[in-house]
């Protein structure tokens, strides 16, 4: 039998033990009250792992058999009752899948669970997945490459047929870290998203084009969010509505895309969107939400005027780029562009860094022309 002891004494006590047959046959009691709050955390999974309860919290045994693949967490509360997080720990060659049931809300690792003043017992559930030792490996070397992000830096442009429309297309200037409130842009001329990051050549990717690349690290601001990591830009049409009325205005996407040879868990699914939107750029965040949550290509009130979308999968040769193209015809009563390119988790949704292991953009383009 194996037993853990934490040590720090605070106003709740926290007791826990991992059994592979029994708990609570070990060690001196701690506290003279019973427990009154009981969790019992089943593990599940071709993986293994622990959870463990929050940093200095005094704990040992718990009272009672507890069946191979459990663990136990026994709480003395004084009566006023409140919230607690355990946390999922993977051993070496396993990950954290997910937390089932059992948890009031999850945030990556972390479970977070009330309890009142009345004696209980609380029953969650985490997966810890198998990992083999190429994956451990390649994920130790992911660069978590933060520092090729800054403030905004909006340039206010009118997009002219036949040329870039974009600014700032091979990533040679430091990208934007969006917010949940505001992960969009809400104006012209500068990159903003998901966690991304310019980088210069790094895993044995160089840059296709000048001395810099996107790198997609995680699928949100922080791991364990969506399952893709966007980096968007709009582009302004305001400038050419007697045209894009007509309906003969068409927006043509490119980008290049690359990634890591990795491993079996190393996604390869690389997206590219177009959004035709009406209104003012500050109403950016809110159109793409309502979007989003209609989950259509057409109209949608209150969201895009149409969406347009195309992926591919990278072949995982880090010595050649693939080359992703889309191009729509611009609906009347568009004012600006949605540009949206991304990384997706198509084979394992990663819910701590490193989400993505090596996925890369560069030379990203965006040509308007008028067919009359």
């Amino acid at each position: 039998m194996s037993i853990t002891k934490w040590s720090t004494t605070v106003g709740i006590g926290l007791v826990s033990c991992t059994a592979l047959l029994a708990c609570g046959e070990e060690g001196p009691a701690t506290f003279g009250a019973v427990a009154n709050v009981t969790v019992q955390s089943t593990l599940t999974g071709a993986g293994s792992g622990n959870v463990n309860p929050p940093a200095g919290l005094e704990v040992e045994g718990c009272a009672g058999p507890i069946v191979v693949g459990q663990q136990c967490f026994a709480f003395y509360d004084a009566g006023a009752g409140g919230i607690f997080a355990v946390t999922a720990e993977p051993d070496a060659f396993s990950a954290f899948g997910a937390w089932g049931a059992g948890c009031d809300s999850t945030s990556g690792t972390a479970c977070h669970v009330s309890f009142d003043d009345t004696p209980a017992t609380i029953e969650v559930s985490v997966r810890f997945d198998p990992v083999d030792a190429v994956c451990t490996a390649v994920k130790s070397g992911v660069p978590n490459s933060i520092a090729g992000t800054g403030p905004k830096n909006p340039i206010l442009f009118d997009p002219a047929y036949g040329a870039q429309a974009l600014a700032n297309p091979s990533f040679e200037s430091v990208v934007t870290i969006g917010t949940i409130a505001q992960l969009l842009p809400d104006g012209y001329g500068y990159w903003q998203g998901d966690r991304t990051s310019s980088v210069v050549a790094q895993q044995g990717i160089q840059p296709a084009d000048g001395d810099s690349m996107l790198q997609f690290i995680n699928t949100g601001i922080d791991p364990g969010s969506t399952g893709t990591s966007e980096i968007i830009q709009l582009v302004k049409l305001s400038h050419l509505e007697a045209d894009v009325d007509s309906g003969w205005v068409t927006a043509t996407l490119t980008a290049l895309f690359n990634r890591v040879a990795g491993c079996s868990e190393t996604d390869a699914s690389m997206l590219m969107v177009i959004a035709a939107m009406p209104g003012d750029p500050a109403e950016s965040q809110a159109r793409w939400v309502t979007g989003l949550a209609a989950n259509v290509d057409g109209p949608v009130a209150g969201g895009w005027l149409a969406r347009f979308r195309a992926g591919i999968l990278a072949d995982g040769d880090p010595l050649t780029w693939e080359l992703a193209y889309l191009a729509a015809r611009v609906p009347p009563g568009t004012k600006y562009l949605v540009i949206d390119i991304g990384a997706s988790e198509n084979v394992k949704n990663d819910l701590v860094f490193p989400e993505l292991h090596g996925h890369y953009a560069d030379s990203v383009s965006v040509v308007l022309t008028l067919a009359l």
